[in-house]
């Protein structure tokens, strides 16, 4: 498996996205265009070169990260990729001096927070109605 940073083009994070089945069409079509447009990606790819998971970030206010996409193809799971894709996204912030990393997780999404506080994330004291705000410093 390799993990790098990169730009995706739109198809490909759309035909990536489909696999997942995790947002319905109308949903994905906006995502997927911002996303593939404004933000930048840490891939975790096959020696194929297929994509298996994605984290999209922005590092556009310093000097705070913001996470604001993280997926896995669920065939691929439990095997790190989280982890390790996390860890390149972290030595990159750290590496342009960036204090704090950011992410909202749905609370109904257990799994994920518990990816996230395995990973150093913390709560933050603020909350919607569907989600909760995560944190960690990078200092």
């Amino acid at each position: 498996m390799d993990f790098v940073i990169e730009k995706l083009r739109t198809d490909e994070f759309r035909k990536y996205i489909e696999k997942t089945g995790i947002f319905s069409q109308t949903i994905l079509n906006e995502r997927v265009d911002k996303l593939s447009i404004c933000a930048d990606f840490v891939t975790a790819r096959s020696s194929e070169g297929e994509l298996s998971g994605t984290i999209a970030f922005y590092m556009n206010v310093f000097p705070t990260c913001y996470i604001t996409h993280v997926s896995v193809l669920k065939e691929c799971r439990r095997q790190g990729i989280l982890t390790s894709m996390y860890r390149v996204l972290e030595i990159e912030a750290r590496l342009r001096q960036f204090a704090l990393i950011r992410l909202e997780v749905e609370k109904k999404n257990v799994i994920a927070q518990k990816c996230y506080q395995n990973l150093g994330f913390v709560y933050e004291n603020i909350q919607s109605d569907r989600s909760f705000f995560m944190r960690k410093a990078l200092t």
